[in-house]
């Protein structure tokens, strides 16, 4: 399944996307040759005038043969490939966003309780960000209700540190890796959720980087291995984030 992201932002005249997270995903600025992949989607990007991050996930891909056109022929190129794409317009690009190859790491399935799966959820205000609460479920029957900030620029969901045995957590057991926020970069021991539960939606099997309090502050982080799973809007005049599960992309 292409992991394609809609955002499209012509649905709402007052939208922020996810407030000031995105200053941790700036565009590639690094020039790539012609003969590559990641060198024709730059050029594509300055044509139709969208932003790419993420670039260097392309590595060793060349060049490929455009099938179709707009979209369509960039689901094309990027075909093998998980990525975010957010319009501004039905279609139109404002930022395409590569996570990586798909298979580095098994996507998290969602379930949802509505046949519709649309799931509007009320956010809190902090400054320019946004939070919202979430059902953490952890080993056996480990399980917590937190808040958590809604970061784009964080590649996992990021707990405090503290929080570990009350979801039933092994620490000794986890790995230990380099978080991605828009913060910045991270130390973590990560491991593995059996669910987390998010409006009507419940996300199964999901990676989370655990952090020393001090570093990561008081909330943790909802990041992009959940919020990918989504269509996500984020209407920021009424605090309301809409997620509507992914659907398959055409190819």
């Amino acid at each position: 399944m292409s992991i394609a992201r809609f955002l499209p932002s012509f649905l709402l005249s007052a939208l922020l996307i996810f407030g000031l997270a995105f200053n941790g995903l700036a565009a590639d600025t690094k020039r790539y040759p012609s003969s590559t992949l990641a060198g024709q989607l730059q050029a594509i990007g300055k044509q139709d005038g969208f932003s790419i991050r993420g670039l260097e996930k392309l590595e060793g891909e060349e060049k490929r043969k455009p099938r179709a056109s707009g979209i369509k022929r960039l689901k094309n190129l990027l075909n093998g490939f998980d990525y975010v794409m957010v319009h501004k317009g039905p279609n139109r690009l404002e930022r395409l966003i590569i996570i990586g190859r798909k298979g580095e790491a098994p996507p998290p399935v969602v379930n949802t309780d509505v046949s519709s799966g649309e799931n509007v959820l009320e956010t809190r205000r902090m400054g320019a960000h946004h939070l919202v609460k979430v059902q953490l479920n952890g080993e056996a029957s480990f399980s917590m209700d937190q808040e958590l900030m809604l970061d784009t620029g964080a590649s996992l969901i990021a707990l405090p540190e503290s929080l570990h045995a009350g979801l039933g957590i092994d620490l000794k057991q986890a790995q230990t890796r380099t978080l991605q926020t828009a913060k910045g970069k991270l130390e973590a021991k990560v491991s593995t959720l059996s669910s987390v539960r998010i409006g009507n939606a419940s996300v199964d099997n999901v990676e989370a980087a655990f952090v020393d309090d001090n570093l990561l502050g008081n909330h943790g982080l909802l990041g992009m291995n959940v919020l990918s799973r989504f269509v996500f809007i984020l209407d920021d005049d009424n605090n309301k984030l809409t997620l509507i599960p992914d659907s398959p992309s055409e190819e």
